[in-house]
């Protein structure tokens, strides 16, 4: 036997003590995965968890990467990679875990199992068997199979193409609707070319789709059907044959390949360039001047457009224009949308500015790959509620059952419920963005929607413009704030299809399919009054003092408040685009991920640090790195303390992009917080030469390679000098590019 503190493994025999993975290895095919991590949560320490993974890893031959977990949610992630290690693994190859203190196994209880799940599966299996039972055949009808089939083998087939009469006479038609076709264009149009004749009969033999074609006419088809490239022809040739039939006809391949036409569009030349000259008084040749809309609210009835301008423009010095939002339900008060100047976004968006009670809040909607650039959209509360779970329906279209899980139950609930100011899903998404980063300022809760700490139902309802909303439909079942875009996104063009084909919009609920991107039927939309709500006896009224800091046993002050909470997100891409002078998506990207702020903000304690290169690296080089491991940012095993190393080396240009994505992979590979960076790229060879002798060598070997560039260049194509670089990098990408590009114009310009 050999052991030590924790292990104890017998050298004879593939057998292996450990309780944690002993109860796993032996539960995991009669219990479901969040029930089995749940009951290990409960009942082992998150050390003796993590030895437990640890140990499967150095049990197992695999190639899967052991990541180290870190932060809230560990022992979770860590067992899931337990249970994922298992699956994975050959049952061969696994050793038998067994448990040394049976003491320490936690038993299981009616608890700890899923009734719901258990009866779901149940189900399943009934209407498996079922299915298998309609599938079979009785012996007698077997039988008779074997009977027919004997038959058949006794009897003869006889078939010529003569059988065939119907075939024949659609080839005829396929063909003569070609005739026609050309005929047609050459009579009534002569002045018509004989490549647009073509393309034209082309286009009417091919509606046909649903006749059989002789045998070359087929054969271009096929080849129109696997050409990829839209807008392709047939070449000239290919019409005549196929008008004759003949199967004898051999298409000549060269002259008769695919012609690709392609319109490429042409780059604009003044892409992403702004003028510099600065613009006098009178000048009447300016810039347009970009608004950004603002929403306020609780704004006194009495209070017209005029007088808010008019305050506006005494604070300010700057005309803006508003427009009155028709609410849906009447209030005591009035919400404007407001058009500021983009230049003077932060001036409109300081507190101080607006009067004591006036609410004005947005939120920056931007997605990288979907917007341009970020913009801001506000939605209004329109109440908070109290609530407790009731449970949680499982609805089976297949099986047409419905189930409930009341595992949940009882367990207390905060709903806030927006006013319908957002306009698509991406807005939404962004919303609800907000709001898990809000909750885990506070330390509320996690805002991991996929485990349930915050759940979103969306509402969807289309109109016209100035039209009131229509019929709205709920969509529930979502796990993510991605699964918001993609829900509402699907829900907008589902309504607009049934109202484009002149249907009819019901009120139901409707259930997001993640897998196929749909959403589908769940139950008609209950009306207000089957939710039955009652107040609750023992929640005593809320009382709240908007104005001073005084707070009372029966009154909270909101200032006071205010002063304790920490820094909020909005705050944090305020202070980001002030004081680092980051641009706003910039600033988005890295608030929206809280382990890339700490990051960020631990890197810019040295001033001596570029704070938009260090930005640039964390959301482009490390987030890519991360992504291609399929590793979140919180599960990076990069320390600070190598992250700061590696930046300097970039910085200073000792290395280059390419090889800083190259020490990341290694340091997130080794996952050893003690491996040093510049040891790593030392030992590898990766350092940049920036000897100019050396380079100046490259630079002439290059341009002597390749005249035909060279000649190019001299003769104003400037845009060759890119590919001159990139032969340059590819020959040798351990030089610095920068000193390469200055020696080489420098050759150029001889």
């Amino acid at each position: 036997m050999m052991s030590n503190s924790k292990v104890i493994k017998c050298n004879n025999c593939n057998i292996v003590i450990c309780e944690v993975l002993a109860y796993v290895q032996n539960k995991l095919d009669v219990m479901d995965e969040e029930s089995l991590m749940r009951l290990c949560v409960t009942s082992f320490s998150e050390e003796e968890i993590e030895s437990a993974k640890n140990l499967l890893f150095d049990s197992i031959t695999t190639t899967r990467r052991k990541i180290a977990r870190k932060r809230e949610g560990k022992s979770q992630r860590d067992l899931a990679d337990i249970i994922t290690l298992f699956k994975e693994t050959d049952p061969e190859l696994v050793p038998i875990f067994v448990a040394r203190e049976l003491h320490k196994l936690p038993p299981i209880s009616f608890d700890h199992l899923d009734a719901s799940k258990l009866l779901k599966d149940i189900l399943l299996l009934q209407n498996e068997v079922k299915i298998i039972k309609d599938s079979y055949v009785t012996n007698k009808q077997l039988d008779d199979l074997k009977l027919h089939i004997e038959q058949c083998n006794y009897q003869t087939l006889d078939c010529t193409i003569t059988d065939l009469p119907q075939n024949t006479e659609k080839q005829n038609v396929a063909v003569t609707q070609t005739l026609a076709g050309c005929r047609e264009l050459s009579e009534d149009t002569p002045s018509l070319s004989y490549a647009e004749c073509i393309n034209r009969s082309v286009a009417l033999s091919h509606t046909s789709t649903h006749v059989e074609a002789p045998t070359a006419v087929s054969t271009q088809a096929q080849r129109r059907r696997e050409s990829p490239e839209r807008g392709s022809i047939l070449p000239a040739r290919s019409i005549p044959q196929a008008i004759s039939g003949s199967e004898n006809v051999q298409p000549d391949k060269e002259k008769n390949e695919w012609i690709t036409v392609q319109k490429k569009k042409p780059k604009y030349k003044f892409a992403g360039s702004k003028g510099k000259a600065a613009s006098e008084v009178d000048m009447k040749f300016k810039a347009a001047e970009l608004n950004i809309p603002l929403f306020i609210s609780r704004v006194a009835k009495e209070v017209t457009d005029s007088d808010i301008a008019d305050y506006i423009l005494s604070k300010t010095q700057t005309a803006v224009t508003l427009k009155k939002i028709n609410m849906q339900k009447e209030r005591n008060y009035n919400a404007f949308k407001i058009f500021v100047p983009h230049h003077k976004l932060a001036m409109f968006l300081d507190d101080s500015l607006w009067p004591e009670g006036q609410l004005n809040r947005s939120t920056w909607v931007f997605t990288p790959g979907v917007h341009k650039k970020p913009y801001r959209k506000s939605s209004k509360i329109k109440q908070i509620q109290l609530e407790q779970d009731s449970g949680k329906s499982l609805h089976d279209a297949e099986l047409k059952q419905s189930l409930i899980d009341l595992n949940r139950a009882g367990a207390p609930l905060i709903e806030l419920v927006f006013e319908p100011d957002l306009e698509d899903g991406e807005e939404a998404a962004a919303l609800v963005k907000e709001l898990v980063l809000i909750v885990q300022r506070l330390g509320a809760c996690t805002g991991r929607m996929e485990e349930g700490a915050l759940r979103v139902d969306a509402n969807v309802s289309i109109r016209r413009p100035g039209d009131p909303l229509s019929t709205r439909t709920e969509i529930k079942n979502i796990g993510s704030v991605r699964g918001v875009a993609g829900a509402i996104r699907h829900e907008i063009e589902r309504q607009q299809t049934i109202l484009d084909n002149g249907g009819r919009i019901i009120n139901e609920t409707r259930a997001w399919d993640a897998t196929n991107k749909v959403t589908i039927p769940m139950r008609d939309k209950e009306v207000v009054q089957d939710y039955r709500y009652m107040p609750e006896p023992n929640l005593p009224p809320l009382r709240v003092n908007l104005n001073t800091k005084k707070d009372h046993n029966d009154v909270l002050s909101v200032p006071l408040i205010q002063d304790k909470i920490p820094e909020l997100p909005e705050q944090s891409r305020k202070n980001l685009i002030e004081q680092f002078e980051l641009r706003p998506e910039t600033a988005i990207q890295l608030v929206n991920e809280p382990t890339l702020l700490e990051y960020f903000q631990c890197l810019t304690s040295d001033k001596a640090r570029n704070p938009t290169k260090v930005a640039n690296f964390l959301i482009n080089d490390l987030t890519t790195v991360l992504n291609k491991r399929k590793l979140d940012a919180d599960d990076s095993p990069v320390t600070v303390k190598q992250l700061k190393e590696l930046t300097d080396m970039l910085l200073s240009k000792n290395i280059n992009l390419e090889i800083c994505r190259n020490v990341l992979d290694e340091l997130i590979e080794l996952s050893d917080s003690d491996v040093s960076p510049l040891r790593l790229v030392e030992e590898k060879g990766w350092m940049l030469t920036s000897n100019e002798a050396e380079i100046t060598k490259l630079c002439t070997s290059v341009l002597e390679n390749n005249p035909k560039l060279v000649n190019q260049y001299k003769n104003g194509k400037t845009k060759v000098f890119k590919a001159l670089l990139g032969i340059l990098s590819k020959s040798n990408s351990k030089i610095d590019m920068s000193v390469a590009s200055k020696i080489m114009e420098g050759f150029l310009k001889k």
